[in-house]
């Protein structure tokens, strides 16, 4: 009786170590880094705009920034910008990964014959996977894109 019981807490122990399924991480995914360079090279490209475009005549249009902003502002602001949407752009991925898949399924009698749609959340969601690899960095590289390229009179 004592070696079966052993035996059923040893095994129960390595198979919670063994058998569960490994979580994925943000930060060993390339996609998830892909982005998050889109949105650093995008701050990075409006910070240095804003600090090189500065001059006599020329007024900061940010209410954040205020109208003749430092270095040191100028910094602080795109770093808590970055660490925003850093912050955005993890927590939608960790949605399409952690998220329990449910499925929603719905039946009618359409032309003679039973139709079952189902609908998936969590990893099969394309929203939530889309705003997780695309929809962030594309929002940041679209606002601060722009404001570079204007501060730079490219446009």
């Amino acid at each position: 009786m004592k070696r079966i019981f052993v035996t059923i807490i040893m095994a129960s122990l390595f198979c919670g170590s063994v058998c569960a399924e490994p979580r994925k991480h943000w930060y060993k995914d390339p996609k998830w880094w892909l982005g998050e360079a889109i949105i650093a090279a995008a701050l990075t490209a409006d910070a240095h705009s804003t600090a090189y475009t500065r001059g006599p005549g020329v007024v900061e249009t940010s209410a954040l920034l205020g109208p003749y902003p430092s270095n040191r502002r100028i910094v602080l602001y795109s770093l808590s910008g970055l660490a925003l949407q850093t912050t955005l752009h993890a927590s939608a991925w960790h949605v399409i990964h952690h998220e329990p898949i449910k499925s929603s399924c719905q039946e009618w009698y359409g032309t003679g014959h039973k139709v079952t749609r189902c609908t998936e959340y969590g990893q099969d969601n394309w929203f939530w996977r889309d705003l997780a690899y695309v929809g962030v960095p594309t929002a940041v590289a679209l606002t601060s894109g722009r404001a570079a390229a204007h501060n730079y009179r490219l446009q």
